[in-house]
C-alpha cells in the first residue's frame, strides 16, 4: 500500500495588518479605515478590510462600492470572533494589507483585543480634538506602549483657523485653541501623524457612496488622507 500523501498546507498570506483602535466611539475609526483602504487599493496593493464592529458601518459602506472601483475585499466578524477572523484571512492568498475597524469600548474585550494586537503590525489611534477623546486615547496609547505595540495617533475632524499673533511682528498661529492643545498633548504622549484630517463634508459623504475621498473627483480632503496614508505606509514599510 503506497504511503499516504502529506496534507497540503493551507495557503497563507503575508499581509501586513493595520488596526484602527480607540476606546471611544465617534473618533473616526471607520472613516479612517475606508479612506486608507481606498488609497492602498489605488496604489495597487491587494487590500482587505475587516469589520469587527457590531454596527457594521464599514460593511454597509462596502456594499455600496461601485463595480468599477478598485477592488477591496471585505471580511466581517465581531471582535468576539477575532481568532476565527484571523484564521480566515491568513488562509486567504494574495493579500498585501488588512485594515481593521474596531468597536468602541474595546477595553471590555481584553482577551480578544490582545489577540488582535498580537496580529497587528501597526495600530492607528484616531481622536478628535475634544478633551474627553484626547484623555481617552492617551490612556490607550499608554497601554500600547507598555505592550511595545508600534502605533501612532491621528487627529480627525479637526477645525483649523488662523489665530491672531500674540505680539507685534510674530507669525500668526495655525489652528484653533482646542486643536493646538490636542496636538501638543498627543505629541507628548506618543507618535502623532504630522498632518490632521480636517472636518470636511466631502470626507463624511464617503460613507454614503461606497468610495473613498480620493475616488471623488475634486473632493476636498483627499490630500488629508493621502498624507495619513503616506505616513502609515512608511511606518509599515509597505
Amino acid at each position: 500500500m503506497p504511503p499516504a500523501k502529506p496534507a497540503t498546507a493551507s495557503p497563507k498570506n503575508t499581509a501586513r495588518w493595520l488596526s484602527c483602535q480607540s476606546p471611544k466611539g465617534g473618533t473616526g475609526k471607520t472613516t479612517s479605515v475606508l479612506n486608507l483602504a481606498t488609497f492602498a487599493a489605488r496604489d495597487g496593493l491587494r487590500t482587505a478590510i475587516l469589520d469587527t464592529d457590531m454596527q457594521r458601518s464599514l460593511s454597509a459602506w462596502h456594499r455600496l462600492r461601485p463595480a468599477d472601483a478598485a477592488p477591496i475585499r471585505l471580511f466581517s466578524r465581531p471582535l468576539t470572533e477575532i481568532e476565527a477572523a484571523i484564521a480566515e484571512i491568513d488562509a486567504t492568498p494574495d493579500l498585501d494589507i488588512v485594515l481593521v475597524d474596531t468597536p468602541p469600548a474595546i477595553e471590555y474585550l481584553p482577551q480578544q483585543t490582545s489577540i488582535l494586537l498580537d496580529r497587528s503590525d501597526f495600530v492607528l489611534v484616531p481622536a478628535t480634538t475634544g478633551k474627553p477623546d484626547v484623555d481617552s486615547v492617551i490612556g490607550w496609547m499608554a497601554l500600547l506602549k507598555e505592550r511595545r505595540i508600534r502605533s501612532a495617533f491621528l487627529i480627525n475632524r479637526a477645525s483649523r483657523v488662523t489665530l491672531p499673533a500674540k505680539s507685534k511682528g510674530a507669525e500668526p498661529a495655525t489652528g484653533t485653541l482646542s486643536f493646538r492643545d490636542a496636538q501638543r498633548r498627543l505629541n507628548k504622549a506618543g507618535l502623532l501623524c504630522p498632518l490632521p484630517v480636517r472636518q470636511l463634508e466631502d470626507i463624511q459623504n464617503t460613507h454614503g457612496y461606497g468610495v473613498g475621498v480620493c475616488e471623488i473627483s475634486g473632493a476636498k480632503g483627499a490630500e488629508d488622507f493621502e498624507a495619513a496614508w503616506d505616513f502609515v505606509r512608511n511606518m509599515m514599510g509597505l
